[in-house]
């Protein structure tokens, strides 16, 4: 019945009136809202308003897919609000004065202005509510430097992250910092992902109690949780929006790492560069540690951790054979060398892992396989070889914090990666442009991470693939013999 849903075409003409006019008819996703709302057709509509319409429009960081992007979720909004699920969002929205999606864009185009606290005593600041990115590698590439800046910015504020279970694991016993756990259900009905903010709201009101007028403020680093900035949570005067999407400096192409810090140089009034930092749990990174010693005292010299996750993205991974081969090579060509490959959180990507294993196995390599609560217990008795992990963030992270060198594409992981300056290989496949490439590179201390681009994957041939195999292990041998 879904090979009938018009939903693929419904998004591809809005997105052609979109090439023509900055101000396309907003029919199509009326017309998609109302596919998702249709159990028969609902996946593949949310599929298609936003991964052909939505994302595509945030990834081309420009102006006018801001702009667009903006007018689509106005138009899911507002088609939300006149469901019954969404009686109580539009009464809340009602009481805080926004009646209709024109309000809302007002407040929107205010936001954009440079904010500053400069005129503000910072010492009656008491709390900071800092929303998340959603997911892991935004989190590290953006929230972790707003973080530790306002935390020497504003010495005397507590600092409250709301997000996904995440954040204790990238922000763990830091002071003055706390996280609520709010779940976001990035694969969640039409409906789920518009209500969260009534949780939200709710907690910021809770958040609210016992504070005066302007001891609490809010930063949005333009997220998921407030629909990209466009859902109210705190008076506007007390709202700090991050404008990702956007380049209000004319920068060529730049990093997340030196816009986040230039909008914050404006916020805070003074100048500085902080790096993306995480903080992992002590009692993963103490695990991690443990684990490694034991396989040095195996006799192994190198470890490398690869994790071939995309955060559900398949364009951004090559996949087979390259991924199979990749180790392979790396251990044909490094002597007593462990290869750790993550089997990230998605159950085939855990498939995946098992398979290369057995494969190797079949080769005559010594593999194994080792969950993060038995890591330190876990004995190898191999110093060259394959060994399949599965664990949190805080376990993955542990292990890129011991080893030599990272592999992997465009995900969380290159990010873990960078903010604790473990010299990488990374593949950037599926750039839909130049500036999303630049917005997304990981942050490189060391000075010695290789970003490989491949402009179309589905252009690669077999020997396409060996050269690629082949570039990788040669990067990531010259950064372990040198790192040696």
């Amino acid at each position: 019945m879904t090979d009938l849903c018009p939903a693929n075409e419904l998004a591809d003409a809005f997105m052609a009136e979109v090439k023509a006019s900055n101000n396309p008819d907003l029919c199509c996703v009326e017309a998609l809202c109302e596919l998702a709302l249709d159990e028969r057709f609902s996946a593949a509509a949310l599929q298609s308003l936003y991964g052909r319409i939505i994302e595509p429009l945030c990834d081309d960081f420009t102006l006018t897919g801001v702009h667009v992007a903006n007018l689509v979720l106005r138009q899911v909004i507002g088609f939300v609000r006149r469901m019954p699920q969404g009686e109580k969002m539009h009464g809340r929205l009602l009481a805080l004065g926004f009646p209709d999606s024109v309000m809302l864009a007002d407040r929107y185009e205010r936001l954009l202005q440079y904010p500053s606290l400069a005129l503000r005593d910072r010492k009656s600041i008491r709390r900071v509510l800092v929303l998340s990115r959603v997911t892991v590698g935004a989190d590290i590439a953006i929230t972790t430097i707003i973080v530790h800046r306002l935390l020497t910015a504003l010495p005397d504020a507590e600092l409250v992250l709301v997000g996904p279970s995440h954040l204790p694991q990238c922000f763990a016993d830091l002071d003055r910092v706390r996280c609520l756990h709010l779940p976001y259900e990035r694969t969640g009905s039409l409906v789920d992902r518009l209500v969260v903010w009534e949780a939200i709201d709710a907690l910021v009101q809770q958040e609210h109690v016992g504070l005066q007028p302007g001891e609490m403020i809010l930063v949005d680093p333009d997220s998921r949780l407030s629909q990209l900035g466009l859902l109210p949570l705190l008076a506007e005067d007390d709202t700090f929006f991050f404008p990702s999407r956007l380049n209000p400096y004319q920068q060529d192409n730049p990093t997340f790492y030196g816009l986040v810090n230039r909008w914050l140089d404006n916020l805070i009034g003074e100048q500085s560069l902080q790096p993306p930092v995480v903080s992992l749990p002590a009692l993963s990174l103490r695990q991690g540690a443990e684990f490694f010693e034991n396989l040095r005292r195996s006799g192994c010299r190198h470890i490398i951790v690869i994790n071939c996750g995309v955060g559900g993205d398949d364009s951004k991974r090559l996949g087979e054979p390259f991924e199979t081969q990749l180790p392979l090579v790396l251990l044909t060509r490094l002597k007593d060398t462990i290869v750790i490959l993550d089997t990230g959180c998605a159950e085939d990507e855990t498939k995946r892992v098992q398979t290369q294993l057995a494969e190797y196995r079949a080769v005559g390599l010594h593999t194994d396989f080792v969950h993060e609560a038995a890591l330190v217990e876990k004995d190898i008795r191999f110093s060259h070889g394959a060994i399949g992990f599965h664990g949190s963030i805080g376990g993955i992270g542990s292990l890129i914090a011991g080893a030599d060198s990272y592999f992997g594409y465009d995900s969380c992981c290159q990010h873990l990666a960078g903010a604790l300056e473990i010299p990488s290989v990374i593949i950037f496949a599926g750039a839909p442009n130049e500036r999303f490439s630049a917005r997304w590179r990981p942050y490189d201390a060391t000075g010695r991470t290789v970003v490989i681009p491949v402009a179309d994957k589905s252009l690669l041939d077999e020997g396409d693939v060996t050269d690629l195999v082949e570039r990788v292990a040669q990067a990531m041998t010259k950064i372990i013999t040198k790192e040696k």
